[in-house]
């Protein structure tokens, strides 16, 4: 395994998207997103990515130029056209946009339309809820796209729906910003891809083959198999729900398309009993005793926060087989993918 510095990987990804035809602006968000990814942990949408997403610019499905576009606005709704361009940076805006919105009215809603991939969606409601406002952020709508379906409804063994990620955030006073980040199916697709770059069998329970039997081989899902849905029928539930508010009511998509709602929880109470009440509840929980197999009760996110602080001092590891996909990248636009 490979270790490297995140700020020296950073502006390496970020020069390898520039040399790809990127605005600088634009480059830093997304290589940022990625270098997040990989320090929390979760890889499936760390740098392992910026070969795809290279393709897709050569390919043209990803317009690097692309600026997220409003095509509808009132004081508490704002729709995003992304123009095709990277979905970090329009989903970005958009939060931050629905953000503003919030703190005056209460409650805003967005929705991003005509977007490529937005990468780790947690990243963009820690930056919310960091700044005190509550936010939801559901991802939907490649129902209508074959080529971005992997998931199968709940009892099938088709190609349906997609990971239909669904994140919250909200603050937690002292304990910072607490963000659940999960997909509706039982794993993302990149961390199938994570684990076959590497060489890894899958656990068990997270895909069918083509023919409908469970597998744990990662090879398997893109020979036709399937993911399944987490928490079966729940999953599934949940996933359908993500298909109507993007792929339904916000209309057709490119990849995804995503709705943002904030609220300004200071809207229903003052800010101190806010915080005291957040306060008192994550406190009783860490307090509270452990089951048997596990050491303390974690809060959503903690888990990857640790990982960071580990992974800033000790660098963040990289597996040989995808550094060397990013080298080959890098190589083929004529730059060093750890240049200044």
């Amino acid at each position: 395994m490979m270790h490297f510095d995140p700020a020296a990987l950073t502006a390496g990804m970020q020069h390898m998207l520039v040399a790809a035809g990127t605005p600088d602006e634009i480059a830093a968000v997304v290589a940022a997103t990625l270098v997040d990814a990989d320090r929390k942990g979760v890889e499936s949408h760390g740098i392992l990515r910026m070969p795809h997403y290279l393709a897709q610019i050569a390919d043209g499905y990803l317009k690097p130029t692309g600026r997220p576009v409003v095509t509808r606005e009132t004081p508490s709704l704002v729709v995003i056209d992304s123009q095709q361009g990277f979905g970090h940076y329009a989903l970005r805006e958009l939060c931050d946009r629905v953000a503003a919105k919030a703190r005056q009215v209460g409650i805003a809603f967005g929705g991003l339309i005509n977007t490529t991939h937005t990468g780790r969606i947690g990243w963009f409601a820690e930056r919310i809820a960091g700044q005190g406002q509550a936010i939801q952020i559901l991802g939907g709508g490649a129902h209508r796209l074959p080529m971005h379906t992997s998931v199968a409804p709940f009892g099938g063994r088709e190609r349906i729906l997609s990971t239909n990620p669904i994140t919250l955030g909200w603050p937690g006073g002292k304990f910072g910003a607490i963000v659940a980040d999960f997909s509706t199916s039982v794993t993302a697709e990149g961390k199938v891809r994570f684990y076959r770059e590497r060489g890894l069998p899958l656990p068990e329970g997270w895909i069918l083959d083509r023919d409908g039997v469970p597998s744990t081989d990662p090879q398997d899902l893109y020979a036709g198999g399937v993911i399944l849905t987490m928490g079966e029928h729940k999953g599934y539930g949940l996933s359908l729900f993500n298909e109507f508010l993007g792929g339904i009511m916000l209309g057709p998509t490119h990849e995804a398309n995503w709705s943002v709602v904030v609220i300004d929880v200071h809207t229903f109470s003052d800010p101190a009993t806010v915080q005291e009440a957040a306060e008192s509840l994550l406190t009783r929980i860490k307090a509270s005793q452990p089951a048997q197999g596990f050491t303390e009760v974690l809060l959503p996110g903690e888990r990857e926060n640790v990982m960071a602080q580990q992974r800033q001092q000790a660098g963040i590891p990289v597996a040989p087989a995808i550094w060397e996909q990013i080298v080959e990248a890098a190589t083929a636009l004529g730059v060093d993918p750890l240049a200044p």
